[in-house]
């Protein structure tokens, strides 16, 4: 793996501050996988199920990028940048069976299969544009719209099959992303105080997730559709003196698939939506995503002046609301849960 990235910055505190560069990333990944089963008794003189697969991936990515922000005036600035990308994807695939192995079970590997040429290539154009205001030293205000891309994929899995090769639905489509973002920075009480808040919502197209397909018993990355995303978080801390720190941060974020028929989950029936092999997931709940989480906390720091060091104490206390791990699978639901830390300890004063 290879990377480089040149860069030239103007000075801060000019009327026009700007970043520009060009950026390089190079990489080759190749694994080899073997698959091997002993039946013992099932299969004449306990033979093996056997399949070798060799995967290698070269993935080259070229981007130029530029961002600049205009101070108006001391309380006003404009914020606007691009970057074009360019990458290219190139896979190869070679699944063998040793004479005299047996072919494969379904979800494990398959017949003798040679991939040598699975490519891809793609670019776009992604940015940003914003605008900030500061009220007053302690109050600034800001809206931002930004547009976010993550390449193309390929899945090599290990039941790779010449038709989804010749088909090539071995290959995702590139994830986009809409956000748009306001918010409010704050540090009141001669800025002992820091209470920010920010309102979010993130469209993404072509999300790849990672799902699971009963039918060949494997995790794969899809194309989930689309994904709606919005929310508001909550930051806050406080710091009456020296010794004392008080925090707090609250988070909701209602997530929505907006189009997506994932793979059924594992005893899933046509009575609970299994149809030909998937389910409707749109109007569901991201994987993995809470509604609310939300953090307290609060810290001591006292100097001991007996000897080189301070005393350290800390309490904790962080939140998440229920999530699943697989769509509408009742088995895989994690119920809320929250977790408590504490500490106290010594610090070197000699750091």
């Amino acid at each position: 793996q290879f990377s480089q990235e040149l860069r030239i910055t103007s000075p801060a505190g000019q009327r026009l501050e700007y970043v520009a560069g060009l950026f390089y990333f190079d990489q080759d990944v190749s694994t080899t996988t073997e698959i091997r089963g002993n039946f013992g008794q099932v299969l004449p003189a306990g033979a093996y199920l056997q399949n070798f697969i060799d995967r290698a991936i070269s993935t080259r990515n070229y981007a130029a990028f530029g961002q600049a922000t205009f101070n108006v005036t001391d309380e006003l600035r404009l914020i606007g940048g691009l970057r074009y990308t360019n990458e290219e994807l190139e896979a190869r695939f070679q699944r063998t069976i040793p004479t005299g192995a047996l072919a494969a079970v379904p979800g494990l590997g398959g017949p003798a299969l040679n991939a040598p040429n699975l490519h891809a290539k793609d670019d776009d154009i992604s940015g940003k544009l914003g605008v900030q205001y500061k009220f007053n030293s302690d109050v600034m205000a800001y809206a931002t719209y930004s547009r976010g891309y993550k390449g193309q994929a390929i899945n090599l899995l290990n039941n790779l099959s010449a038709a989804t090769v010749n088909s090539g639905r071995y290959l995702l489509a590139p994830e986009t992303v809409n956000n748009y973002e306001v918010g409010l920075r704050t540090t009141p009480f001669e800025r002992r105080m820091i209470f920010n808040i920010t309102l979010f919502q993130t469209e993404i197209e072509n999300f790849q997730a990672q799902t699971y397909d009963v039918a060949t018993n494997s995790f794969a990355l899809s194309n989930a559709g689309q994904l709606r995303s919005r929310g508001v978080e909550l930051e806050t801390q406080y710091r009456p003196n020296q010794a004392f720190q008080f925090s707090g941060n609250v988070a909701y974020a209602d997530t929505r698939i907006e189009d997506f028929a994932p793979a059924c989950y594992p005893g899933q029936t046509a009575a609970l939506g299994c149809v030909g092999g998937r389910q409707e997931v749109t109007g569901s709940a991201l994987t993995n995503a809470p509604m609310w989480s939300y953090t307290l906390g609060a810290s001591y720091n006292r100097e001991l002046e007996s000897i080189p060091f301070d005393l350290t104490a800390d309490i904790s206390y962080s939140y998440r609301s229920s999530v699943f791990f697989t769509y509408r699978d009742p088995n895989t639901v994690q119920p809320g849960y929250g977790l408590l830390n504490m500490n106290v300890g010594l610090k070197s004063t000699d750091g």
